[in-house]
């Protein structure tokens, strides 16, 4: 694909902006080398990643350990490369709010050879979406001509093997993985014992204990479902290969696909599901609007509570985050342990729409408010106070899809504020 053939099919103003989809169990280089070059190939200023989960593919690791995978693969990216999990909505539906967000954005579709075809079926007919093909020489195919609309091959000619299959059986086998996977993401694997060889005469035992867990979990359903389905409800099966947390998205994408529940139906078990679970990156809808508010809670107050209330409401969130920041340049009476007990228990006021949780410093949060961003689906509010906001944004400005909102301290002057920010109204908040 010659640039002067992508001029004539695209809007020159348009933003160009990528959509990659997989399974990414595990991550390997060969998916870095798809993104890195359509990035640099058609000049893509941002490439959403989006990890499947709710299939019928029986994954190996948790969407939360292959997003954070992921995030290891792509770490030298920053906000060029956005990792999330795939909305509950799917994926259709989540390129048109890529667009509906970007307005002027031109969105390709980067795929593999492998799963052409399939995701063309999908988002065929969508307006402002083309297609990338990315192709290894073991898998390339012949019909580059076949479709329509526009559709932009890349060979990999340097990928050649680099299977995330392969990577598993190489990690099984306790052979090197150095030629498909990068240092860090191996550590990782390593570290939280991925995609393990269980010897035979282990097996029966491993699988007694998962045996042991889906019944604990299918009695804790009492209550949510009626009896006779939640008894009826059969074990899953056993995967060897599977994590701990893999188990957990397995069991509760069982349960949904067992019941054939409805999307609605999704939205309303699976989070209770994922909280008794543990499961991380809690399912929520497409537009779900979180956000996060940073800050040292030595110890936490009521003034802050009020905050909390009007940024929940003004800024119309289904969820805020208290960051309590481990540590801080100014002296702190308390200890982390001491202020995060503090401020549960005063936010618990607001039920399941506030999570307080430990937060590095502020030095560091630019990399934690990346992460909520995209388990968020961002955008995501940053609340601060008008004392502290032009230092945080000066520290946080090189993040896109933030927005920000202000608390007033009698006293101080209100900062500018930057455009779409919000100045929170604290005498109507409680």
């Amino acid at each position: 694909m010659n640039e002067t053939k992508l001029a004539q099919t695209i809007d020159e103003n348009a933003t160009l902006i990528g959509y990659y989809i997989g399974s990414f169990d595990p991550p390997t280089l060969a998916h870095r080398a798809a993104v890195i070059e359509a990035m640099r190939h058609f000049g893509l200023s941002k490439v959403y990643i989006t990890v499947n989960y709710n299939t019928d593919k029986d994954f190996n690791a948790s969407v939360a350990e292959r997003v954070s995978m992921l995030q290891l693969l792509f770490a030298d990216q920053g906000d060029r490369v956005v990792i999330l999990r795939e909305p509950l909505e799917g994926r259709r539906e989540f390129a048109r709010y890529i667009l509906q967000r970007h307005p002027k954005a031109h969105l390709f579709g980067i795929f593999g050879d492998d799963t052409f075809e399939k995701n063309f079926k999908i988002f065929a007919g969508e307006p402002r979406f083309d297609f990338v093909r990315i192709a290894r020489p073991v898998v390339c195919t012949e019909s580059a001509e076949v479709y329509k609309p526009v559709i932009h091959d890349i060979m990999l000619h340097d990928a050649d093997g680099l299977s995330s299959s392969e990577a598993r059986r190489r990690i099984a086998l306790g052979l090197d993985t150095g030629d498909i996977l990068p240092a860090e993401v191996g550590r990782f694997i390593s570290n939280a014992g991925l995609y393990p060889f269980i010897a035979e005469q282990s097996l029966a035992a491993a699988e007694r204990l998962f045996q042991a867990r889906w019944s604990t979990f299918q009695q804790s359903l009492e209550g949510l479902i009626p009896d006779e389905m939640r008894r009826a409800l059969k074990v899953p099966t056993f995967k060897p290969s599977q994590s701990r947390e893999g188990q957990d998205d397995k069991v509760i994408r069982h349960v949904v696909q067992s019941l054939a529940l409805p999307l609605d139906e999704q939205f309303r078990l699976r989070p209770v599901m994922e909280r008794l679970l543990g499961v991380r990156y809690p399912t929520h809808p497409i537009l779900w609007r979180a956000g996060v508010y940073l800050g040292s809670f030595d110890p936490a107050s009521t003034a802050q509570a009020t905050v909390v209330s009007a940024a929940l409401k003004q800024g119309t969130l289904n969820r805020l985050t208290i960051g309590v920041l481990s540590s801080s340049r100014k002296p702190l009476e308390r200890s982390a342990a001491e202020r995060l007990r503090l401020a549960r228990e005063l936010f618990g006021r607001f039920g399941d729409r506030v999570a307080v949780v430990e937060a590095p410093s502020l030095e560091d949060s630019p990399s934690f408010l990346r992460r909520l961003r995209n388990e968020q689906l961002e955008p995501l509010l940053a609340v601060f106070g008008a004392n502290v906001f032009p230092a945080n944004y000066a520290r946080l400005s090189s993040l896109d899809n933030l927005r920000y909102a202000v608390a007033p301290i009698d006293g101080v002057a209100t900062p500018q504020l930057p455009g779409g920010a919000l100045e929170l109204d604290l005498s109507a908040a409680m």
